[in-house]
């Protein structure tokens, strides 16, 4: 039997739409692209976040705008279960959320944080 050969429309109708999922795998971040604060972050955010010993602070890749704040729980430090975010605006850092540590979050209709962007709540691994 002889195939049928393909329409030209159609290949590149394919061949467009294959290069442009391989574009998109390679251009798009990781779930979570977060990155550790250097120590002058850490000082401008003050309190515990001043000390690596009790605390993990990052910032976000998509905006340095925004900090995620977790404590380390050790001995002589405070303690928590949870996270905390901020949000740089006129050069001082802002508290905006405290939440628990629940990676089922949705970062859809069910958002419980609609004051933190969905791209930074994702960039922090805040939802799902």
């Amino acid at each position: 039997m002889k195939e049928a050969a393909m329409n030209p429309l159609k290949r590149h109708l394919i061949l467009a739409t294959l290069i442009g999922l391989l574009v998109g795998l390679v251009a798009t971040p990781g779930a979570t692209a977060k990155r550790s604060a250097t120590p002058t972050e850490r000082r401008s955010l003050g309190g515990v976040a001043k000390s690596p010993r009790c605390s993990k602070v990052y910032i976000s890749s998509v905006s340095k705008q925004w900090a995620l704040l977790y404590l380390t729980n050790r001995s002589g430090c405070p303690t928590g279960d949870g996270f905390s975010t901020y949000r740089k605006t006129n050069g001082r850092w802002r508290h905006r959320l405290d939440g628990p540590n629940d990676p089922y979050v949705r970062c859809d209709g069910e958002n419980y944080a609609p004051r933190i962007p969905v791209l930074i709540q994702r960039d922090f691994g805040l939802c799902a």
